[in-house]
């Protein structure tokens, strides 16, 4: 990749100064990898970049860190995305690799031209131990044949190859949203123990309660009496009306019997009115 073969300047007024964006051109001289049915890259690429601050009359560059500012006559190796709306962008500061003179590392990084040796140590000092090396520093040194081999045998996210129709904010929102733990009917009820001595209003119970009658599925006496218990703990928030003592106790034994937790009466416990059992 070849860029940026143009500049553009767009002022933007900030609060007691100005800023001066770029807009650049970049010129795909290879395409080093793609994925399977990926849309195809065209053949010039303009992308929004660092630019400069002007405060006081004195201009002075922008840039991201660990990362390069895209500079007229330097060569780079860059991971794109193509987002829903048309737009190509790079995928992430770490998606952008100098690569002056077939090596990469060599060239433009963070506005300063420097050798793969000097780019390697830079990333050698930001290596945390049991985590896997970015591909910046796996690289370093080597031609773009190199990133293309560890892409090829690169593994695909289960999640993330369910969602490849998607744009790559969307799809990351899938396979993030996959990485944290689901919530289960035992993991909903747990506070309800009473060896967590949580405190829960009415209200609160009542909630919780509901929440697990939709993690039981919609059928089913036991599902029934959890929002039958819930319904009637709302009904008598704040007086002394009796719950439903039936669901009550079906609820009680339900969720002791799933989840192997005892979780006493099952009466709310933050309430200046003991509710009664009827």
């Amino acid at each position: 990749m070849r860029g940026p073969s143009g500049l553009y300047r767009k002022r933007q007024q900030r609060t007691q100064e100005d800023y001066l964006s770029r807009t650049v051109d970049l010129r795909v001289e290879e395409l080093v990898w793609a994925r399977s049915d990926a849309p195809a890259l065209p053949p010039t690429v303009s992308v929004t970049a660092d630019g400069w601050q002007l405060k006081d009359g004195t201009k002075k560059e922008l840039g991201s860190p660990d990362s390069s500012r895209f500079e007229v006559g330097h060569d780079y190796v860059i991971t794109f995305a193509h987002f829903s709306d048309g737009a190509w962008s790079p995928l992430g500061s770490g998606g952008v690799l100098p690569y002056d003179h077939g090596r990469i590392g060599e060239g433009e990084f963070q506005g300063e031209t420097g050798t793969a040796d000097a780019y390697r140590s830079t990333w050698e000092e930001r290596l945390v131990p049991g985590d896997e090396q970015p591909m910046a520093f796996r690289t370093v040194g080597k031609p773009a044949t190199s990133v293309q081999g560890i892409l090829r045998s690169a593994t695909p996210d289960a999640t993330a190859a369910r969602y490849f129709g998607l744009d790559p904010a969307a799809r990351h929102q899938k396979v993030a949203g996959a990485s944290e733990p689901a919530d289960t009917f035992c993991s909903v009820a747990a506070p309800l123990s009473v060896s967590e001595d949580s405190r829960h209003t009415p209200d609160e119970l009542a909630s919780v309660l509901t929440d697990l009658a939709d993690l039981a599925g919609p059928a089913g006496k036991d599902a029934s009496a959890l929002r039958q218990y819930a319904r009637s703990l709302q009904a008598g928030a704040g007086t002394s009306a009796p719950v439903d003592d039936t669901a009550r106790k079906a609820s009680v034994a339900r969720i002791e019997q799933e989840c192997g937790t005892e979780v006493g009466e099952l009466l709310p416990t933050d309430t200046e009115t003991d509710t009664g059992k009827g």
